[in-house]
């Protein structure tokens, strides 16, 4: 009688190579994913319009890749001057739709009385609008990134001590010189008073 002995692999030495070879095609799936998705994102990137050249874009700011803007806000009357800030906040708005911006808002005369940490300066009527103003002020500096300066020969002649503008103003020596210097480096005036 012959019998046949079949020699069969040893199986504990074959389930890590398996595993080695399985966990080297997931890896290699998981890349080929990333290079996939790599290569898309960079075709649709290669291929979208930037929004400043967009057809919608006005032609004042076809070919503006940052306006630069100094407003010049000179308004006592604490209800213009909520609404004159919430233009500046709706034109560097609009203006983020088809460029970037740096921006100052530059305050002087009767509009320093609204800039204080205080009510000294204000009709006691005028409490509630004021908190309204430094909410537009906060806005603006936290959410447009806009700098804020408070004209200092404003406030010497308005009897209002440094200290008592809100710390997210500037203080500036003088806000004519301010606002020369800001034109001659480029930036466009905007009167608001």
């Amino acid at each position: 009688m012959v019998s046949v002995i079949l020699k069969i692999p040893n199986l504990t030495l074959l389930y890590p190579a398996l595993r080695i070879f399985l966990i080297l095609m997931i890896i290699k799936e998981a890349y080929m994913k990333r290079i996939i998705c790599s290569f898309i994102i960079l075709l649709l990137t290669a291929f979208s319009v930037p929004a400043q050249e967009s057809e919608n874009t006005p032609a004042s700011l076809k070919g503006v890749n940052t306006a630069e803007i100094v407003f010049d806000v000179n308004v006592g009357n604490p209800k213009l001057l909520s609404l004159r800030l919430k233009l500046v906040e709706k034109t560097l708005s609009d203006i983020s739709h088809y460029a970037k911006y740096r921006a100052v808002v530059a305050f002087r005369g009767a509009a320093s009385d609204f800039m204080t940490k205080n009510d000294n300066h204000i009709d006691n009527d005028e409490k509630q609008i004021k908190k309204d103003i430094y909410r537009r002020l906060k806005t603006l500096k936290n959410d447009y990134n806009v700098t804020l300066e408070q004209c200092g020969v404003a406030i010497g002649l308005r009897g209002i001590a440094p200290e008592e503008i809100y710390d997210i103003i500037n203080v500036v020596e003088n806000g004519y010189v301010s606002i020369i210097g800001y034109q001659n480096q480029g930036y466009a005036f905007v009167p608001m008073d």
